[in-house]
């Protein structure tokens, strides 16, 4: 303890807030965490016997905590050219601590070592496009009717997206009940909660009633719109940036806005937001540090998310206005889709096993795949996203849809190693998170895959998940199943 204060002392006295030894590898600003708040903690404020203090608790806390140890793996990591073989990697309090190759002996202090002999070691999956709060296959009547169902379902949900290798979770429409609910599962995939921005009277308010649809809690009132809100909706607290700040204090990580023209009816178009409106949105997201994401599924509101800012759009391009019966790519689409391209716009192509089970929708499935293969081989950043559920459906179901997505995605001519990237690094990078998460590498979130194939030869590689390691945590898959 006397040498270790000696180290520290000096580490402060230089200035500096990361040692040489192993024991320090992690002590980095970025990495270290309030353990109330997980925010990073801030040194550049602290007195000399402040620092002091902090880094020597954060010391005992690295030493005295057990590191798990993976020995002679082969790693395939996005950023990587070619496969690590024989390497060993050591995690230790949820981040890995290093990375090497050849031959090396575990730490004492490991209390688990996984022998990686014949394994691949590869970045857990991300599903940016997700609803935790409701269970796929039952409405909010049905839940009321089965709550030993429901709950049964609740429960098992956050273990099936982890069994089919998804380690980190993107919710593209929530709130912070719904946030807190699926937050105190003991086991759950890493999850990051947008809070979804509706227009008055627009996608998806429309089919609920006026008094429920008007207690949104961020929900957006035009510029000129203030006329129609009901009595007691004050305007002040539904401007983008109102809504916005409302998010962030809430905890939100990502803001999310609805384009969608879609008629309900004859005659019955709902209103969609105007470009001052998304604009306003994304700046106010940008300003808050949040990654905002626009729904939208048409040339028209995809044209709009491009010119708004907007990080990302959600949902192929599967609606053509004006040339719905075309399956090829027309002049328009090649617009939209160049446009996408050359701002490095992150698309996500989420809803197609949605679409495959409506023998109506062949049409459309057709062109999403066509519109998916031809930004994938353009480079474009394409990024992995289920919609699991978009609805009270039960062909959507949670970790499933995802593996019969990685299928689609194939189906439509993407290689293994797209699709792997796709659920990587790419969607790190298209969320704002690749700081984080999508590499194996020295001081990333510890979301891992033990797997018996490589995925960037062979999507077979996701049928032969052995182990599924979470902040360090290492379960087997059967843990997780739903039989288990």
């Amino acid at each position: 303890m006397t040498e270790s204060i000696a180290n520290i002392e000096a580490i402060v006295d230089k200035s500096a807030v990361a040692a040489t030894t192993t024991d320090f590898e992690l002590l980095k600003c970025e990495s270290l965490r309030s353990t109330s708040t997980n925010e990073p903690i801030d040194f550049r404020n602290m007195n000399r016997s402040a620092l002091l203090l902090t880094l020597l608790a954060v010391s005992t806390s690295v030493t005295a905590n057990p590191t798990l140890h993976i020995e002679h793996v082969t790693i395939i990591s996005p950023e990587r050219e070619q496969p690590l073989h024989d390497a060993n990697v050591s995690i230790r309090n949820g981040r890995i601590l290093s990375v090497s190759a050849g031959s090396k002996a575990a730490a004492a202090s490991a209390i688990t070592v996984l022998d990686g002999h014949g394994l691949y070691l590869i970045p857990g999956l991300i599903d940016s496009h997700v609803h935790t709060g409701g269970v796929n296959g039952m409405r909010s009547e049905d839940e009321t009717k089965h709550p030993d169902i429901a709950k049964a379902a609740r429960e098992q949900i956050p273990r099936s997206y982890l069994y089919f290798g998804f380690t980190t979770l993107v919710d593209l429409d929530s709130s912070p009940e719904p946030m807190a609910r699926w937050n105190a599962n003991e086991v759950r995939p890493d999850t990051f909660f947008c809070g979804g921005a509706p227009v008055l009277d627009g996608y998806p308010t429309m089919w609920e009633p006026k008094e429920q649809r008007y207690q949104r809690r961020y929900l957006i009132l035009q510029k000129g719109d203030e006329a129609k809100a009901l009595e007691g909706l004050d305007p002040a607290a539904h401007t983008p940036e109102a809504v916005v700040s409302r998010m962030k204090a809430d905890g939100m990580y990502c803001v999310k806005a609805f384009y969608d023209e879609r008629a309900i009816g004859p005659d019955q178009v709902p209103p969609v937001p105007r470009l001052e409106t998304l604009r306003a949105l994304v700046e106010a997201g940008h300003a808050a540090h949040m990654p905002v994401f626009v729904h939208a599924l048409s040339i028209e509101a995809q044209r709009m998310a491009l010119q708004s800012g907007a990080d990302v759009i959600a949902h192929g391009l599967w609606e053509w206005n004006g040339e719905g019966q075309a399956v090829e790519l027309t002049p328009k689409v090649h617009g939209v889709l160049d446009e996408v391209i050359r701002k490095k716009v992150a698309w996500e192509p989420a809803r197609w096993q949605w679409v495959r089970s409506e023998p109506a929708y062949v049409g459309m499935f057709s062109r999403m795949a066509k519109t998916t293969k031809y930004l994938a081989a353009n480079n474009g950043r394409v990024i992995f996203g289920t919609d699991s559920p978009c609805a009270p459906l039960y062909t959507n179901p949670p970790g499933l849809n995802g593996w019969k997505e990685i299928h689609n995605l194939a189906e439509a001519g993407l290689t293994p190693a797209q699709i792997f990237r796709a659920a990587t690094l790419v969607n790190a990078e298209g969320i704002h998170l690749s700081q984080d998460i999508g590499t194996v590498q020295a001081g990333k979130r510890a979301n891992l895959l033990l797997v018996r194939q490589d995925p960037t030869q062979s999507i077979e590689a996701y049928d032969q998940i052995e182990k599924v390691i979470l902040q360090g945590k290492v379960f087997n898959r059967d843990q997780l199943s739903a039989q288990r």
